[in-house]
């Protein structure tokens, strides 16, 4: 972001938070047990286990866009089948 930014667009407060941003992306990108003080098979079953916890949130708030998309729809008269506009939907996010 930095190499593509106008000079005097990025300074002061916004260029911490930038910067800040970034050391927190580089320190869970290099990451290791060691830098955590923790055991590899420790490490390996967090690591697996917020894994699995971010499917099943992903998986709740698919649930709920489905449930909302079907309640406009019967708002709307329920003139598409709600399998038709979630396929029109994950055509159109995938593309």
């Amino acid at each position: 972001m930095k190499h593509f930014r106008h000079q005097d667009r990025l300074s002061g407060e916004d260029e911490y938070y930038l910067t800040t941003l970034e050391s927190i992306v580089e320190f869970i990108n290099g990451v290791t047990p060691k830098d955590l003080k923790i055991s590899e098979q420790d490490y390996k079953q967090m690591y697996k286990k917020a894994c699995e916890e971010l499917d099943n949130e992903s998986k709740i708030k698919e649930e709920a866009a489905q449930q909302e998309l079907a309640d406009l729809l019967e708002i709307n008269g329920g003139k598409e089948s709600i399998n038709d506009t979630a396929s029109t939907v994950s055509h159109v996010k995938d593309s």
